[in-house]
This record gives C-alpha cells, sequence and structure tokens, in this order.
C-alpha cells in the first residue's frame, strides 16, 4: 500500500474529471479489471454501475457507464 492509498484522492480526480466532462459529454465510462477492488470502489462512489464484461487487451474487463 502506498501513502496516498485510503485518502480519497482518486474519487477526487473522479469528481474534478465529471466537473469538466458533464458539460460536455451525456455520458462517461470507466473500464476495471474485476479483480480491482479500489478502483471498482471508486467508481461506485462516482456513479458507475456496470453495464457488462468484455475482453479488452485478451483480458476480461468490467465496462461501468455514468449518464443517460
Amino acid at each position: 500500500m502506498n501513502a496516498a492509498h485510503g485518502k480519497g484522492y482518486a474519487t477526487e480526480g473522479v469528481r474534478a474529471i465529471h466537473a469538466w466532462a458533464d458539460a460536455r459529454f451525456t455520458r462517461t465510462a470507466c473500464l476495471i479489471h474485476p479483480d480491482h477492488a479500489a478502483s471498482l470502489r471508486v467508481a461506485a462512489k462516482c456513479g458507475y454501475p456496470e453495464e457488462r464484461r468484455a475482453v479488452y487487451h485478451g483480458s476480461l474487463t468490467m465496462v461501468l457507464w455514468r449518464g443517460l
């Protein structure tokens, strides 16, 4: 674990991206490996439900969408 882990920096970063993206796009997406629990927690906090699973660069990936 690194010094930034668990301090909310990733969530803060995603919310900053939303401040910019929401004025430009109706939907945003995340591609996250199913084993990456920390990223999945951040995505859930930021309103990204899982839409489906797909193969991306040869690995199973969760596709999560936020917006319309």
